[in-house]
């Protein structure tokens, strides 16, 4: 351990264990110069990075994940039933759209118009069933569907237009979504895409309600205008469930793609050391979940293959120089919803980039110190009776370093802790480690 110590003619000499080495005043003057120029040098760069040079030991293979969600079929009735909900909500609330279908009858030719639709009445599927479909496939079945709808017609043929009001309802609506989940290459997200989607119906009537004098006459064509709502309605449907499915799940994918942690550490504002290093720590942290590959789509389970990596706001595009090595067996028990499967990459890409941004380094002083504590960065200590018979109170840093209150009498000192070179977490049987290790800088 190196010790630096400064006097009040600003010389500089320094102890290591088993050596002393002794200056003459004029190289100590320079020293102490050099020494305090590259402290204010080391305050305007702190945006330089700490180079880790590659370790035999580190994984240079790419291609598995760090980072795995499994979603069981357990998990995957409960994402059913709220998924199923929040769709009831949008299909009790469909309004505003069309739909147009071409008509001919002997002598008489045109098309049918019906807008303003808009469901009056719900009543949400009596069954709804959820399955996983290998290689990336999620396939939702919703059946026992019934809708009353209401809305404005317009027929037009050749010059003549009648217009009126039409209502009814589908009864006994089946649906069936098929939809796949893939990960785009350029960015990590995951691509959510109905690939298909069937519906078949039970029953379905519409009334018509004209307006003007030809009434009558349109009220013949009652029988077609349910024939066209009976063909686009449900495609219809299909649409407007795509769209909900397609514009809504990439924005909970993203949530697991990029995650800010940093914001759940912001009620650390006392000036303890402990709280100082958390909140320097956990500034600008978040967890980089791109996905790396397709999710694996079983029978049994959806499993995503996401990066991983902590990483901060300030790692820009530095990378750790290793990868996750491949995990070891799965535990097959399915009764949980949700599986959360971490590598120790995870935990070493955080401490990669906290290591190269200087985020390990801890300064202990008296400021930063528990009242209780602050006497230990004394270079002189109180006496026990002075201290009322307090152990605790007694003890300092000149009584465990004599020399240091000899020199240094009734003043403070800080220690700051450096890593000494990048740590390192493992998993061994079920067991985690740390491998830490640093170097303690003393300034009087």
């Amino acid at each position: 351990m190196s010790v630096i110590n400064y006097d009040n003619d600003g010389m500089i000499s320094m102890k290591k264990q088993r050596e002393r080495v002794h200056l003459s005043r004029k190289t100590s003057q320079i020293l102490g110069f050099l020494a305090i120029a590259c402290i204010f040098s080391f305050q305007w760069t702190v945006s330089a990075r700490i180079v880790v040079f590659r370790n035999d030991k580190y994984n240079t293979q790419y291609g598995h994940p760090g980072l795995r969600l499994r979603l069981t079929r357990k998990g995957a009735e409960h994402v059913k039933n709220v998924g199923v909900k929040l769709l009831n909500e949008q299909l009790a609330t469909l309004r505003g759209f069309s739909v147009s279908h071409p008509f001919s009858q002997p002598g008489l030719q045109g098309t049918i118009h019906v807008n303003d639709i808009q469901t009056l009445a719900y009543q949400p599927p009596v069954a709804s069933h959820i399955s996983f479909v290998a290689p990336s496939y999620m396939v939702l079945a919703l059946e026992g569907i019934g809708i009353t709808l209401a809305g404005r017609f317009l027929g037009v043929s050749g010059p003549f237009q009648v217009a009126g009001r039409v209502n009814g309802q589908l009864t006994g609506l089946r649906i069936g979504l098929t939809t796949s989940f893939r990960t785009t290459p350029h960015d990590g997200l995951m691509a959510v895409n109905v690939v298909n989607c069937s519906t078949s119906l039970q029953q379905s009537h519409f009334n018509l309600d004209p307006e003007g004098p030809l009434s009558a006459v349109v009220k013949a064509f009652e029988l077609t205008i349910n024939d066209l709502i009976r063909q686009r309605i449900p495609d219809l449907l299909c649409k407007g469930l795509q769209d909900i499915i397609e514009k809504n799940s990439p924005r909970l994918f993203q949530r697991l793609t990029y995650a800010p942690l940093s914001e759940h550490f912001k009620s650390l504002n006392a000036s303890s050391v402990i709280e100082q290093f958390i909140r320097k720590f956990t500034q600008g942290l978040y967890i980089d979940g791109r996905n790396i590959a397709d999710p694996i789509v079983t029978a049994d389970f959806f499993e995503t293959q996401q990066r991983g990596e902590l990483r901060y706001e300030d790692s820009a595009d530095a990378s750790p120089p290793f990868h996750p090595r491949p995990m070891g067996p799965e535990w097959e028990n399915s009764e949980r919803m949700l599986y959360l499967y971490g590598s120790d990459y995870t935990l070493n890409s955080l401490l990669y980039h906290a290591y190269q941004l200087d985020k390990l380094t801890i300064k202990i002083e008296h400021g930063t110190l528990p009242e209780l504590y602050r006497g230990f960065v004394r270079t002189t200590c109180g006496s026990m009776a002075e201290t009322n018979g307090d152990f605790l109170a007694s003890i300092c840093v000149g009584k465990l370093i004599p020399s240091i209150a000899e020199k240094f009498p009734n003043t403070t000192t800080k220690f700051i802790l450096l890593p000494h070179d990048l740590p390192e977490m493992k998993f061994i049987d079920g067991v985690s480690s740390m491998d830490l290790r640093s170097r303690s800088l003393q300034v009087y």
